[in-house]
């Protein structure tokens, strides 16, 4: 899984980097192996005025089932990154089809 990390009008830090990639791990972890690439973008929507102005956006690229897109803003990036992140997790496990890891086995009495 390759994840694309862009910062528009914000300023990175290898803390912030971390938190992301812990993040988008913790939200593809059940789905990982058929993902094929993550796009994050953090960027300031008001620039010095304040508010609830950091948004953070997340395409999933899956083939052949397509793109999941997850989006929230947040008044800090750290926030904004936590609830696009939340979000995508819960997207996730209802937009792939439930896969059983082995058949059930079914017993008689």
């Amino acid at each position: 899984m390759k994840t694309d990390i862009r910062f528009l009008n914000v300023q990175s830090s290898e803390a912030q980097l971390s938190h992301i990639d812990r993040c988008i791990e913790f939200a593809t972890r059940r789905f990982s192996e058929r993902i094929r690439s993550v796009i994050v973008r953090v960027r300031d929507l008001n620039g010095p005025r304040g508010g609830v102005d950091k948004e953070c956006s997340i395409v999933v690229h899956a083939p052949p089932f397509g793109h999941v897109f997850a989006g929230a803003r947040h008044a800090d990036a750290y926030g904004a990154v936590s609830e696009a992140s939340s979000r995508l997790d819960g997207l996730l496990g209802r937009f792939f089809p439930r896969m059983r890891t082995r058949p059930r086995m079914r017993t008689r009495h």
